[in-house]
């Protein structure tokens, strides 16, 4: 016998064994077959209303971690702190060179001091000049009112004499001595007084005096001086006010209470502005956790929210929400702010924030399974059928879902035992 003889001879042999084994099946009449059921609780669906809330995980982080850098360029001097030392406001963390600041500061005191007397200098000048000035305007007033008196009582003089000689020569004649001598003088008088009124009208034409003119500049001249000493004294004492923040911008301070938790720069290492020296995290703590867009509109900030984990609790409001969307999450950030010592940083907490009533058709969390996505089992005909269903909020232990009709029944328990399809017994209906 070859092997391929062989072989088919054991091919027959197991299929008679196997046809011996399952012919009974086929003997049987078919109302002997029983369908498994399935007992399950079901809840016909409805329309009702409930305080939605929004529940998440947050992350705790300090609130603020500080970069401490110089506002200088210098060679550090100093450090004061290590990483893990707590630290409080205006503490100092380090130092760098100050020499060249103090230099500076003493120079700009000094010049300081110089564009002072300047200006007191000029201002007493200005002062004895306007003194000046106003004594040359007194006399130019005095000498014109002296000319308008002048042929004021000329006029009167020249009046005078003009009625003497018309009184002689009404009463003497013309040619008579007296006459004559009264005419001599009343020409003289006339002279005199159109000498006088010449004077007045050419003071009065003429303005000013040279003498005040010459004031008014020399006086003019020292309030110039004043002004420029007074602008060098300004420049001098903001270059002071520079020079001593040059001066504490040596010393680094800590800007807020909390933990140094890195220590960057080392003594004798070049400090910038752009390479931070300390980090500190602040003692104060923040809540971090990301709301999906659909759920944005429902939380604003200074909304009550609470935090807690299994120790502790928290009541606060929101503090943020990021205008934009985190670009691997594709949710948007919210901070709530946290006293200090509240939890652990790094640590997870829940959040709960509660929302409007909510109509709409709301299950039992437990009801609720998912194979990737959310689905229940609607019970039509005494059979369970898988439907998707989805989430949209919650309440406690109920949440809202979208993707059933009213009075649609909902299988709430015996849902492990079930397959899409299978025969279900309702032992319950609440």
């Amino acid at each position: 016998m070859n092997k391929l003889t062989k072989n088919i001879l054991i091919i027959i042999a197991l299929t008679s064994v196997g046809f011996l084994l399952i012919a009974p099946l086929f003997d049987q009449d078919e109302s002997e077959f029983v369908e498994r059921v399935v007992a399950v609780e079901t809840l016909s669906v409805s329309e009702s209303a409930f305080e939605e809330s929004y529940r998440s995980v947050a992350f705790i982080s300090p609130l603020q971690v500080t970069q401490a850098a110089f506002q200088n360029i210098g060679t550090i001097t100093q450090i004061n702190v290590k990483e893990g030392d707590r630290v409080r406001v205006n503490q100092v963390l380090a130092r760098i060179d100050d020499e060249q600041s103090r230099l500076q500061l003493q120079n700009s005191k000094e010049a300081l001091s110089n564009a002072q007397f300047n200006l007191q200098t000029a201002q007493s000048n200005e002062q004895a000049q306007k003194q000046l000035y106003d004594e040359a305007i007194a006399n130019d007033e005095e000498a014109i009112n002296t000319l308008f008196e002048n042929q004021n009582q000329a006029k009167i003089d020249r009046d005078i004499a003009l009625e003497t000689y018309e009184a002689n020569r009404d009463e003497l004649g013309e040619q008579d001595s007296e006459t004559q001598s009264s005419l001599i003088t009343y020409n003289q008088a006339e002279l005199s007084y159109q000498v006088a009124l010449t004077q007045y009208n050419t003071a009065l034409d003429s303005g000013e005096s040279n003498e005040v003119v010459l004031a008014r500049s020399r006086y003019n001249a020292a309030q110039s001086n004043t002004n420029a000493n007074t602008t060098q004294v300004n420049i001098a004492r903001n270059n002071v006010t520079q020079a001593e923040n040059n001066l504490e911008n040596t010393v680094l301070r800590a800007t807020v209470s909390g933990t140094v938790v890195r220590v960057v720069g080392n003594v004798n290492e070049l400090a910038t502005p752009l390479a931070p020296v300390v980090v500190i995290a602040s003692d104060e703590l923040k809540a971090i956790f990301g709301v999906p867009f659909q759920w944005l509109p429902t939380i604003f900030v200074d909304q009550s929210i609470s935090i807690f984990n299994s120790t502790n609790q928290i009541d606060a409001t929101v503090s943020s929400i990021s205008p934009l969307p985190d670009q691997a999450s594709r949710t948007y950030e919210v901070s709530v702010n946290l006293p200090s010592g509240s939890f652990a940083i790094g640590s997870s907490v829940s959040i709960d924030i509660a929302l409007d009533d909510i109509v709409g058709v709301w299950l039992p969390i437990s009801s609720i399974l998912n194979d990737g996505q959310p689905y229940v089992y609607v019970v039509e005909d005494n059979r369970a059928l898988k439907r998707r269903v989805t989430l949209l909020g919650f309440n406690n232990s109920d949440v809202r879902v979208e993707g059933l009709t009213a009075n649609e029944t909902v299988v709430i328990n015996g849902m492990k035992s079930l397959r899409s399809g299978t025969s279900v017994k309702v032992v319950s209906q609440p």
